[in-house]
């Protein structure tokens, strides 16, 4: 909770009371403090907590303006009921503005405003101390403001003001909430201003972590379209989109969703399906008796690239969702895809898909005839 994971490129290494005892060259990918602006940040000045580019540490790279917010963030915390010893020692050190000193002097580090700093206290590895995090997440909570009804969780609740981004990846701007001054409406009786669709901040940062995770683990990339499927226990799960793959069974339900980066700054739910554990897994068993190929591959050779060595946008991703909307829902896969098949010569995936249609035929006419079965004994009782 309000922590998000970024890229580190320098250790520090600071004794109890703040003095400087070491530094080190290596990169790691640790989970850091954030704000709901520092985690969304482009050009303007957002500093995170307690990790930052070596710009906003020190006044000696050039940007003071940068380095004076930072410290009052910092201090924010440093100087609340909340704050730790080992935070003090941080805020003490940069406090002197000597980091860049130190990295180049004592530790041989050139001054580069873009490397990003974590910090040791007397041996301790502040990124992986539980203390100091929930310290940090009763700080947020504790400035809490703009109390509103959350509209995901129907509680009041502090509302989120931005969204955060870096979704489906690390490069990607897309959000899939962007709020701006439109989405903002006048209440009549208190005079002031809100957004249309308010969401709680806390509930924006599980939200969004928790969909990062997922697509990080199991998303299946496909053009400016991104698969992620997972089980009600939170365990990723397996479609077909490589071959017929194996997969443990699911604990409850499935949910498989698609997400369209349709621009630079919008993200959407272009598909969302939820079915039982015994559903998917007449799915996937029907797939494996007829289809030794995935779904992907099928897609690639009925609409990949042509003669001239182009393609139309978004059709190959297109196909993909369809077929994995027919794969779910137990209906035949579109009859354009096996002509395209046959057109372009990869006969042997288009009789794969026949079969799979006349299996998913059969096992439709026979659930049809259970189901008239069990109405007549219900209408005769």
């Amino acid at each position: 909770m309000f922590h998000a994971f970024i890229n580190t490129d320098v250790v520090v290494r600071l004794s109890g009371s703040g003095r400087f005892i070491s530094a080190e060259y290596t990169r790691e990918r640790i989970a850091a403090p954030v704000t709901e602006h520092s985690v969304c940040r482009t050009n303007g000045i957002e500093p995170h907590p307690l990790y930052d580019r070596l710009c906003y540490l020190t006044p000696e790279c050039g940007e003071a303006k940068k380095y004076i917010a930072y410290m009052k963030r910092l201090n924010g915390w440093a100087d609340s009921v909340f704050s730790t010893q080992a935070l003090i020692a941080v805020r003490d050190y940069l406090d002197k503005g000597c980091i860049a000193y130190d990295l180049f002097f004592n530790a041989h580090i050139k001054n580069d405003g873009r490397l990003t700093v974590r910090f040791e206290v007397d041996g301790v590895a502040l990124w992986e101390d539980k203390s100091l995090q929930d310290s940090y997440i009763s700080y947020v909570r504790s400035n809490a403001a703009a109390v509103d009804i959350c509209c995901i969780k129907g509680e009041f609740a502090t509302i989120a003001s931005v969204h955060q981004k870096h979704i489906t990846n690390e490069k990607s701007s897309a959000k899939l909430i962007s709020l701006g001054e439109r989405d903002r409406i006048m209440d009549e009786r208190t005079e002031s201003r809100g957004f249309s669709y308010p969401v709680g901040m806390e509930c924006s940062f599980k939200m969004h972590a928790v969909l990062r995770r997922l697509i990080s683990n199991n998303g299946v990339h496909a053009g400016y379209k991104v698969f992620v499927v997972w089980d009600s226990a939170g365990n990723t799960v397996q479609l077909p989109f490589y071959g017929a793959e194996k997969s443990t069974l699911p604990q409850g339900e499935v949910t498989v969703m698609a997400f369209d980066e349709i621009s630079k700054g919008r993200l959407f739910v272009s598909f969302h399906r939820r079915i039982t554990a015994h559903q998917y897994a007449m799915c996937m068993s029907t797939w494996k008796n007829a289809v030794d190929i995935g779904i992907i591959h099928i897609a690639q050779q009925a609409f990949g690239r042509m003669n001239n060595g182009s393609c139309a946008a978004g059709v190959v991703e297109n196909t993909i969702q369809r077929m994995v909307s027919c794969l779910l829902d137990r209906r035949k896969q579109p009859a354009d895809i096996i002509s395209a098949l046959v057109r372009r010569d990869y006969k042997a995936s288009a009789d794969s898909l026949r079969y799979y249609n006349e299996l998913i035929e059969r096992s439709v006419n026979h659930e049809d005839a259970e189901w008239q079965n069990r109405f007549s004994d219900a209408d005769i009782r």
